[in-house]
């Protein structure tokens, strides 16, 4: 069987396994993965994501080979990943998640400044074939004897942390699943689909065109508060898959504070504080449109003005907010960067800032 036929039959088996675990799910605590955690120090799972959308026909007075389509489509994108795990020893555990990623958005992700589907990648070239998303080596050093449970995820298959300890992550990853994130929605796969607003739309973090880099992350917790801060590889160019493994001439530079203050009791309240400064090989905005108006260039062409070692930075500011019941949640975002410089991520937005209101759906989780 090829690894294309496996890939297909995968939701059905998921499916069949999700009608079984769900005769055995009591009414007064839903269960919100197919099994239940185990106790083994190996860990898999799997995530199968599908999006549909699409649009009717509208009045345009341009169309370009850039825009969104007047006419009416629709389109379907794909993502299966396979999570997988272990526990080397007390404290260390390897990592090692592939990913599946096949069909398109509309209008092939153009016309859009903030695009309605974050599963879509801007480059055909790719394929759709399975790829190594994640590999990562997780140490955890306690800093303290007491223990807390936490719920396993991908990214740290652990029941059981030091309450004080210190993180540290190597290998390939994602910087968004680290910093940035927000409980109720940074999370494409159950909460928002839209580029801008899955993240601060304002955080250029370092990525390949398909969302991962490699780097290191060291984090530092304790119950009312975490500092957490990485090193990572920049894409040599805009959106590109290859990245710059030479640091003296690009890298990226994360560091977020995030505090947890008692001020609402047992209603949980979280704040992140956000900064980044991203070197690499860039363009300038401000040359491209000068080329341009002095009849230099024929049009605006930001890759000709590209200069090696040139800066962007920026801030971020991430809320949530319990309250009535653990379930319903405030959440606020807003972020500001430097932009003289155009991104090596698919968007470029300058300001951002966001606020809502969700209420988690006690089924499912989401």
């Amino acid at each position: 069987m090829t690894i294309k036929n496996a890939m297909a039959i995968v939701p059905l088996f998921f499916s069949l396994l999700a009608a079984m675990a769900a005769q055995e799910t009591t009414n007064d605590k839903p269960q919100l993965t197919i099994f239940p955690h185990g106790e083994s120090r190996f860990s898999i799972a799997g995530q199968l994501n599908f999006i549909l959308q699409g649009h009717g026909r509208f009045p345009a007075l341009y169309s370009g080979p850039n825009s969104l389509k007047d006419t009416s489509e629709h389109a379907l994108s794909r993502v299966l990943t396979l999570y997988t795990g272990v526990e080397v020893r007390r404290g260390t555990e390897l990592l090692f998640d592939v990913e599946d990623l096949s069909g398109h958005g509309i209008s092939d992700a153009l016309g859009l400044a903030g695009f309605t589907n974050v599963d879509v990648v801007r480059n055909p070239d790719l394929g759709p074939k399975p790829y190594i998303a994640r590999i990562m080596l997780h140490h955890t050093i306690a800093l303290s004897g007491e223990q807390a449970e936490q719920e396993p995820t991908p990214f740290s298959i652990s029941k059981m942390v030091p309450t004080k300890r210190l993180e540290i992550r190597i290998g390939k990853l994602s910087a968004a699943d680290f910093f940035d994130t927000n409980s109720i929605g940074s999370d494409s796969h159950l909460q928002f689909t839209n580029w801008t607003i899955v993240n601060n739309g304002a955080y250029d973090y370092a990525a390949d065109t398909r969302g991962y880099t490699y780097g290191a992350i060291v984090e530092y917790q304790q119950p009312r508060f975490a500092v957490r801060v990485a090193e990572m590889l920049m894409p040599k160019v805009a959106n590109g898959i290859n990245l710059d493994w030479n640091l003296l001439r690009a890298h990226s530079e994360n560091t977020e504070l995030e505090l947890r203050p008692a001020w609402l009791g047992a209603k949980a309240t979280t704040i992140r504080a956000l900064a980044y400064w991203n070197t690499a090989n860039m363009g300038d905005y401000r040359e491209a449109v000068t080329a341009f108006l002095r009849e230099i260039d024929p049009r605006p062409d930001i890759t000709a003005h590209r200069h090696q070692g040139s800066l962007k930075y920026g801030f971020g500011l991430n809320f949530e907010q319990e309250y009535r019941t653990t379930s319903e949640h405030l959440r606020g975002q807003a972020g500001t960067k430097a932009d003289t410089n155009p991104l090596l991520i698919p968007k470029s937005i300058t300001r951002f800032h966001s606020a809502s209101i969700l209420r988690e759906n006690a089924g499912n989780g989401s």
